[in-house]
């Protein structure tokens, strides 16, 4: 009989920055969107976005969530950070 592998939830927690954190995530990726690359140190355009989305099975903890301006993080929608980046190719930086 083979013992069935579990995933240690709380030594997960403990291993990543807290996710209820936006500005340290924000922080974490300079201030930059990870789909396109806009730069905003000011954060009014940035949002913290679900790498796999939480309906796809993603987890609310530091490892899945990445630093998107409001318009990729629209484009992107309820799809992966794979899926998006492989059907955008490189979308460039987006202008506001």
């Amino acid at each position: 009989m083979h013992d069935t592998p579990t995933l240690d939830l709380e030594a997960l927690k403990a291993s990543v920055d807290s996710p209820r954190d936006r500005l340290s995530i924000l922080r974490r990726d300079n201030f930059t969107c990870a789909y396109c690359g806009f730069r905003d140190e000011s954060t009014d355009l940035l949002l913290v976005d679900h790498a796999v989305p939480i309906g796809r099975g993603g987890v609310h903890l530091a490892f899945n969530l990445r630093t998107s301006c409001w318009l990729c993080k629209k484009r992107k929608g309820n799809r992966t950070e794979e899926e998006f980046k492989a059907s955008n190719g490189n979308v460039g930086t987006n202008s506001y």
